[in-house]
């Protein structure tokens, strides 16, 4: 049966006061999400169909980059457009989608995305409008370096975007803006708020004992439990308490147990972001107990169904108390 440790205190290295700021954006829709941990930070009707405008050409350009990495295509050789794919129409995708594929692009092609922090781009005689980069972020320090606008009537002003600070990287698709300026002032604002209102933080070190478990026919009675690589969350800056954390595991767990073998999981829970969880794995081996560790735990077993075990571990001298004869019966034998 599943069984629960408890609930954990998890110290976070450096100090902090108070929770982080949600955000609330002008956006029809949006999805932010912090790279370097997978942690979401935002998702307003991100799983919702709606028209992403040109920021679906991502999908084009993630095929493309995929074909020059495999050698199917030369990084300068031009692709024609059939009639029959320039015939569709619009097109649908999930903000969430989106973001999944601004993640891919940015780590399967690590060598061609910094093409998309181009600021200029002049291609065969095109109008000159359209040799500038679009993306509003580029130049202000804020360390944006990618990825997409887009514009329709019906999807209105969007923005496929991606910045990185320190070793920290974000990743934010909104969409539904009324003008190209607030599309702008929108995601200048998302990526203030994400780096300054959430850090990253060490909050356990591999090989560090978290809890015990229950080991059953063992020849220890626990065994120690610790996250197999240094663990580090994403968490507000001005979080005023340590982390809540609970340790749970089926058990107890029967021995043998290796070393390093993963048995429970730590559910870390932070206000305003997802639950986290994190597998646990234990910090040595437990062998199986010889033949006096058995029949000890068989003679436990044997109390604890007679209702004597608690009676027995407060003071042992009770079984022979109760075996013993009254003092009347000893006289009249």
């Amino acid at each position: 049966m599943p069984r629960l440790l408890g609930v954990l205190a998890l110290c976070i290295l450096t100090p902090l006061s108070a929770l982080a700021q949600s955000f609330e954006t002008r956006a029809t829709s949006a999805f932010v999400m912090d790279q370097t941990t997978g942690t979401v930070l935002l998702s307003k009707n991100a799983d919702e169909p709606l028209p992403p405008a040109s920021m679906s050409k991502l999908m084009t350009i993630y095929m493309a980059f995929e074909a020059v990495s495999d050698g199917r295509l030369q990084i300068d050789e031009r692709v024609p457009v059939s009639s029959h794919a320039a015939s569709y129409g619009g097109s649908t995708m999930f903000l969430e989608d989106l973001g999944v594929l601004t993640d891919h692009l940015i780590t399967d092609f690590p060598t061609y995305y910094p093409l998309f922090a181009e600021q200029r781009f002049e291609f065969d005689g095109r109008a000159p409008a359209n040799s500038n980069n679009r993306n509003p972020l580029l130049g202000l320090g804020i360390g944006a370096d990618g990825l997409k606008t887009g514009h329709t009537m019906e999807a209105g002003y969007g923005l496929a975007g991606s910045a990185k600070q320190g070793d920290r990287r974000i990743i934010f698709i909104i969409s539904g803006l009324e003008t190209a300026e607030e599309r702008a002032e929108e995601a200048e604002s998302i990526v203030n708020w994400a780096f300054r209102q959430f850090a990253q933080r060490d909050v356990a070190r591999a090989g560090t004992r978290i809890a015990d478990a229950d080991v059953w026919m063992g020849d220890a009675s626990s065994v120690g439990l610790t996250v197999a690589e240094d663990l580090s969350l994403l968490v507000p800056v001005m979080m005023q308490n340590a982390l809540n954390a609970q340790v749970v595991y089926t058990g107890p767990l029967e021995a043998p147990v290796a070393e390093g073998e993963e048995v429970a999981e730590l559910l870390i829970t932070l206000d305003g972001l997802p639950d986290a969880r994190v597998p646990l794995v234990t910090d040595r081996a437990v062998g199986r107990g010889g033949f006096q560790t058995r029949m000890k735990i068989a003679a436990q077993v044997a109390l604890e169904k007679a209702g004597l075990w608690d009676r027995f571990a407060a003071d042992p001298a009770v079984l022979e108390e109760d075996d013993a004869p009254a003092a009347d019966e000893e006289e009249a034998a």
